[in-house]
């Protein structure tokens, strides 16, 4: 499976950065711009996302984790610290807990959590209203411009930076050779990734085995339902802090890239 990844060369330990569901690892050029002054970063494209493959089917936890532990070998970046969003640190947690001594450090922004019964009713109502609403996306554009002014009226990434709006639509569409621009993660991926069997989350009898150090952050202005899934997890993780980023929702490395960066900074460099 050819996986795509980014670099930032930078002086100081690697971290390792994985994106959200539907996005790409250009995503993250606002906080590695900041982060890079102090570390080197390198950012993967999970499979079916950005320039890495797309196979039809094999979008389940333990594939992404396969992806995660063979880029890390292979770039020897075992043992380095990660930040990662949603879906990504969903993965990272997973993997961590596989192979504990894989991460030093880990920056978890919102990941979702299997912990009652009521926030598995939150995952399957979101999961089923993203995937509704991936089935009317325009997949085609007649050039990113066009794409970008579009998307600065939707909902949620009219919260981001222009910088970040701007990274996700070069890093997450390719030029076809029409010369329009397509969304590079298909719908049928898209579709896949919303299915409700694909994402193993972890459980509160699994967070203890989480033992690294963490700094849990999450958006001020994140729903309900999630900011209660999150800010229940931190007790459960034995070596965790929760920071709430002031102004922010879920999509806070995209909305807030100068205090992600800052709250990495100083966490990463703590004995």
């Amino acid at each position: 499976m050819p996986i795509h990844c980014l670099e930032w060369p930078g002086p100081g330990e690697p971290v390792f950065l994985i994106h959200g569901t539907t996005f790409c690892a250009a995503v993250w050029t606002p906080v590695a711009r900041i982060l890079a002054a102090r570390h080197r970063l390198v950012a993967m494209d999970l499979r079916g996302h950005g320039a890495s493959g797309k196979p039809a089917d094999a979008y389940d936890t333990p594939d992404f984790i396969a992806d995660l532990t063979n880029v890390l070998r292979e770039l020897r970046l075992e043992g380095c610290s990660v930040l990662s969003h949603s879906l990504g640190a969903n993965v990272a947690m997973a993997a961590y807990r596989e192979r504990p001594g894989l991460f030093r450090k880990a920056v978890l922004v919102e990941p979702a959590f299997r912990l009652t019964n009521q926030h598995q009713d939150y995952l399957r109502k979101s999961a089923a209203r993203f995937k509704e609403q991936s089935e009317s996306k325009s997949l085609v554009w007649p050039d990113r411009e066009t794409m970008f002014q579009a998307y600065r009226k939707k909902t949620i990434p009219s919260t981001w930076t222009e910088e970040a709006l701007r990274a996700y639509i070069e890093g997450g569409t390719r030029l076809r050779d029409d010369g329009r621009f397509e969304i590079e993660c298909p719908p049928d991926v898209e579709r896949l990734l919303y299915s409700e069997r694909k994402h193993q989350l972890l459980t509160a009898a699994e967070l203890p085995d989480v033992t690294l150090p963490v700094l849990l952050l999450r958006g001020e202005r994140t729903p309900r339902a999630l900011r209660s899934m999150v800010d229940e997890a931190a007790p459960l993780l034995p070596n965790a802090r929760l920071v709430v980023v002031p102004g922010a929702t879920h999509f806070a490395p995209m909305e807030r890239p100068d205090e992600v960066a800052r709250l990495t900074v100083d966490f990463l460099a703590e004995p």
